[in-house]
């Protein structure tokens, strides 16, 4: 083997992928499927290879000889193995013998790129998915060595990224989430291709011109390029064109910076204009949001009173149903009291009440031996020496309910 041809392995192909491996956790969501083939397309694409049209790498890989044909007219055909060494057939010349070996050593080199290639595209996509979700596809003794990368994709698109019409009703959600105009156009050429590439592989293709009416709302309705959308109103209906609306609205974005950049006085001042509109975007975001949670709780609120008024009715009714003979009052702290048997207290007390009961701190109401002299709790400047006769201006409390003093 030569050292060209020793130095092409799949470690060193891996190592120039454009795109990292990103891990997928649990069972695959068709959108995770979608965005792996990307990547797997992006990366066979940026190794060359002279086969096809010689544009296009090794697409041809992962990719459907009909697809492969919308992009190429001449065909990616996968090199055979050219076997262990040159076949020179008896009685042939030397030239003809060396031409032979050329033509030999050339195939052999396309031979082990293109399978060096396909075997770091499969370890890639093994580096993205849980071996279990592959598992279908393994052979004891050779692993996934008998499957090529196409076979792995098929077999994920087959069994995790097929598209149900609800996928592609949320996708259209996607295309046209709102754009927050302080960050970059880009952002939404990303998030309007990506649910066009979803579409397509659902089946179920976005219009052209859905694409450029969802565009041109989103940026609309951000109210910073108005100037620049009448423009492009102004513009033939054959220049009104998804490719021609993003060169445009880069442009547009570039000069409202410049603007705002000189208007406020420096880049920071210009950075802080952005950061300001992009609050404002996000306060009104927040509003709406709060708008919602406002009436969730109104409708709460609603319900409990509606409740309450319920519960109080059956209060009542139960209030009502009280035998007339022990009905109970409410009182003015929300207690219920029995008339009879508050009569029934006063008297009691007045009963046992005697001369000497007064406290200085609590009045005239107080227990038998409770008095200014014995008063546990006195009040600042209680006066022990007071009596019912000399209250010494303590405590007026239950002075209707004393008795008469001696003459």
């Amino acid at each position: 083997m030569s050292s060209a041809t020793a130095a092409i392995s799949q470690e060193n192909i891996f190592a120039i992928f454009p795109e990292p491996v990103v891990k997928i956790e649990g069972d695959p969501s068709p959108l995770q499927i979608h965005q792996l083939i990307k990547n797997v397309r992006a990366n066979a694409s940026a190794i060359d290879s002279n086969i096809g049209d010689g544009r296009h790498g090794h697409l041809g890989l992962v990719v459907s000889p009909e697809f492969y044909a919308t992009l190429s007219d001449q065909p990616f055909t996968v090199p055979a193995n050219p076997g262990p060494r040159a076949i020179i057939p008896p009685g042939t010349t030397g030239p003809q013998a060396k031409l032979l070996k050329l033509a030999f050593d050339a195939d052999s080199r396309l031979f082990t790129l293109t399978r060096a290639v396909d075997i770091a595209l499969k370890t890639y996509i093994l580096k993205c998915v849980d071996n279990r979700y592959v598992r279908a596809l393994y052979e004891d003794n050779v692993q996934y060595g008998n499957r090529s990368a196409r076979d792995l994709l098929a077999h994920l698109y087959d069994n995790y990224g097929k598209i149900e019409p609800q996928d592609l009703t949320a996708n259209l959600e996607t295309l046209n989430k709102p754009w927050n105009a302080a960050s970059s156009f880009e952002d939404l050429i990303d998030q309007i291709e990506t649910a066009v590439d979803y579409a397509n592989m659902g089946g179920d293709p976005i219009t052209a011109t859905q694409i450029l009416n969802s565009a041109y709302t989103n940026v609309f309705n951000t109210g910073a390029f108005l100037e620049s959308l009448r423009e492009w109103d102004r513009k033939p209906a054959e220049d009104k064109t998804w490719a021609h609306f993003k060169p445009f609205m880069l442009a547009a974005q570039r000069q409202r910076r410049k603007e705002l950049h000189t208007t406020t006085g420096g880049q920071g001042f210009a950075n802080q204009a952005l950061a300001l509109e992009s609050s404002v975007i996000n306060l009104e975001a927040a509003r709406e949001v709060d708008q919602v949670q406002f009436s969730a709780l109104a409708s709460t609120t609603s319900m409990l009173h509606n409740q309450l008024q319920e519960a109080l009715k059956e209060i009542e009714q139960l209030r009502q149903n009280l035998p007339a003979s022990g009905k109970r009052q409410m009182t003015d702290n929300g207690s219920f009291s029995n008339k009879k048997q508050r009569t029934r207290n006063i008297k009691a007390h007045k009963a046992r009440n005697t001369w000497d009961d007064y406290c200085w701190t609590h009045g005239f109401v107080v227990a038998p031996g409770h008095n200014s002299g014995t008063c546990r709790n006195p009040a600042p400047g209680h006066q022990h020496a007071a009596t019912k006769n000399n209250t010494m201006n303590g405590s007026t409390a239950g002075i209707a309910f004393r008795k008469p003093l001696d003459n």
